[in-house]
């Protein structure tokens, strides 16, 4: 299991990839912004809030909901963004019927955002 930092790097190198292809394809715009979105809450930040990582589900949940490349940069951003999540003690999953990122804390009570988000109210 890689450690915070190593999934942080992934998720620059990933940021990095997105940028270089979107003078080939638009597709990767919504991709990037993703990125670029989940690397600003993480600036700074040695453990993620429930605001900040409500955000970052969202910026994912955004991108699903438009069209976008959904090649294996993307495939990998979700792993990596999986992986950050479940480090910083979030109950993560993907609904694979919607690609929805469905984000859950401990010990609290769901509840269902517009967004399709799912987080716990403490």
């Amino acid at each position: 299991m890689a450690n915070r930092q190593e999934v942080i790097e992934r998720l620059q190198r990933l940021e990095a990839y997105f940028r270089r292809n979107l003078s080939n394809h638009d597709l990767f715009n919504q991709e990037l912004t993703c990125a670029e979105t989940i690397l600003k809450e993480l600036d700074q930040t040695e453990k993620l809030l429930t605001e900040k990582a409500k955000r970052i589900v969202k910026a994912h949940n955004d991108v699903i909901a438009s069209a976008h490349y959904n090649g294996s940069g993307w495939l990998d951003l979700q792993m990596q963004l999986l992986q950050l999540l479940k480090l910083d003690g979030f109950n993560v999953d993907i609904d694979r019927s919607t690609d929805l990122m469905n984000l859950f804390s401990e010990s609290c009570d769901i509840l269902q955002l517009k967004s399709g988000v799912y987080v716990r109210a403490f």
